[in-house]
């Protein structure tokens, strides 16, 4: 097969052109912006968890301090009822039984205040777990936004590049003969490197250094042979050397 030497080198551009057109495809910068977000979103979706779960708790407690604090007051009605019936001078018999009730009144209003403080302090606790809760989980929510901003702005340059790619491709494809473009494409079907270049006596495509022999032979074709190297299979497009 022959081809014009400025053919093979359109070639080459067009292997430039298709390599860098494959790799934006690929979208690897792609895959590591939706990667962020993906982490960011399950960041937020944890801290929100822990909130939920804190404020949960905050309303466990409101609820026992709220039935502490009747129970307290129920108490406290009925030990000043029998202060009230101790005071008022009853048989020594009522007497002994008001002041037991009561002595068992005042140890219930003691265990019932403890209860309540212990409640209150966890309360107070949970209070500023929530508000320290409240504050990372804006905090990720905003870096979710910008991670979210930075994923479409990505996307976008993606786009814009390869729609310019797909353009220089034409512009190069378009000057390269019908024939050799097949031929560039039969071997891209197999290779995703289909043409390289040979320079000195390494083939850019498989890195191997070529036998002396067969660079000699190489060089000796016609400048408008299609040569191949014998490891790889890949076009050569001969350069300096």
């Amino acid at each position: 097969m022959k081809a014009d030497p400025f053919d093979q080198l359109a070639l080459l551009s067009l292997q430039d052109v298709d390599l860098r057109l494959a790799r934006v495809r690929r979208g690897k910068s792609r895959a590591v912006s939706a990667r962020a977000v993906a982490d960011q979103e399950a960041r937020v979706a944890a801290v929100h968890r822990e909130l939920v779960a804190a404020r949960t708790r905050g309303q466990d407690l409101q609820r026992a301090i709220a039935k502490s604090e009747t129970e307290t007051a129920r108490v406290r009605v009925r030990l000043a009822r029998d202060q009230e019936m101790a005071d008022s001078g009853a048989s020594a018999r009522v007497q002994r039984e008001v002041e037991h009730e009561l002595s068992s009144l005042t140890r219930r209003v003691a265990e019932l205040e403890e209860i309540e403080l212990q409640l209150l302090e966890e309360a107070d606790q949970v209070a500023e777990q929530i508000r320290a809760l409240e504050e990372r989980e804006a905090d990720e929510t905003q870096a979710l936004v910008a991670a979210r901003a930075e994923d479409s702005s990505g996307a976008e340059e993606a786009r814009s590049e390869e729609q310019e790619l797909v353009a220089e491709r034409a512009r190069v494809a378009e000057s390269i003969p019908a024939e050799l473009m097949t031929h560039y494409e039969q071997l891209g079907r197999g290779l995703p490197v289909a043409v390289a270049a040979l320079t000195g006596d390494q083939c850019g495509g498989c890195r191997l250094q070529l036998p002396p022999r067969e660079v000699a032979e190489v060089m000796a074709e016609p400048v408008d042979a299609v040569i191949h190297c014998e490891e790889c299979g890949r076009m050569l497009v001969r350069g300096s050397h």
